[in-house]
C-alpha cells in the first residue's frame, strides 16, 4: 500500500523537476519588454509570475485559476477550447507548455494563437510524444499523478501539419525533442 503522504510528495517534487525542464526550453525564446500570453497557465501562473519582471506584460488563461490582476500579469479564468479573448495581433509570445495533449480540439487553439500573435511573434510549445505515454501511465498509477485527461501525443509531423494548416510557415518552425524523446519542444515564427 503506498504512503499517501510520501506519494503525494513525491508527484509534487516530479511536478517541480518537469516544469523546470520545461521553462529552461522557453526562457530564452523571451525576449526583454515582450507581451506574452501563457495558454494554459496553471492554477498559480508559475512561468508568468518567474519571468514578470522580464516582460511588459502577461496574459494567462486556464480553466483552473482564480483571476487576478497586478500591474504586469492579468490572469484569467477561462475554458480553452473557446476564442482566447485578446485582439488579433496583440502578443509577441505565446506559451503553450504541456498543454496540447489535454484539449479535445487542439487545432482550434493553434489558429487562435496564430491570430493574436504579432507578426514576427513566436509560439513556444511543449507536448508530449507517443513514447511519453506508457511512462506517464506508469507514473499516473504509482504516484496518483493525473494523466487521464491526456487526449492525444504527438511527433513532430503531427506538430507540423497542425502549426501549418493553423497559419505557420514550415520554413519557420523548429523542433526538437527532449527528455530522451519523450516531449516535443516547437519555436513556431508567425511571418
Amino acid at each position: 500500500m503506498c504512503d499517501p503522504v510520501r506519494t503525494s510528495h513525491l508527484s509534487s517534487q516530479l511536478d517541480r523537476i518537469i516544469r523546470w525542464l520545461r521553462f529552461r526550453k522557453i526562457v530564452p525564446h523571451i525576449p526583454p519588454g515582450a507581451v506574452v500570453c501563457d495558454i494554459g497557465c496553471g492554477e498559480n501562473a508559475v512561468f508568468l509570475r518567474s519571468i514578470a519582471p522580464k516582460i511588459s506584460r502577461g496574459y494567462g488563461f486556464d480553466i483552473v485559476v482564480k483571476s487576478f490582476e497586478d500591474h504586469a500579469l492579468k490572469i484569467s479564468e477561462y475554458d480553452l477550447q473557446g476564442v482566447i479573448p485578446l485582439p488579433d495581433q496583440s502578443v509577441h509570445i505565446v506559451t503553450l507548455m504541456a498543454v496540447l495533449e489535454h484539449l479535445t480540439h487542439p487545432q482550434e487553439i493553434l489558429n487562435e494563437i496564430f491570430r493574436v500573435l504579432k507578426p514576427r511573434g513566436k509560439l513556444l510549445l511543449t507536448a508530449p510524444t507517443p513514447l511519453a505515454k506508457p511512462i506517464l501511465e506508469f507514473l499516473a498509477f504509482r504516484l496518483e499523478a493525473s494523466i487521464r485527461d491526456h487526449k492525444t501525443y504527438f511527433w513532430r509531423e503531427d506538430l507540423k501539419r497542425m502549426l501549418t494548416n493553423a497559419g505557420f510557415s514550415s520554413q519557420h518552425l523548429k523542433h526538437s525533442y527532449f527528455e530522451l524523446y519523450c516531449n516535443n519542444d516547437v519555436v513556431a515564427e508567425k511571418q
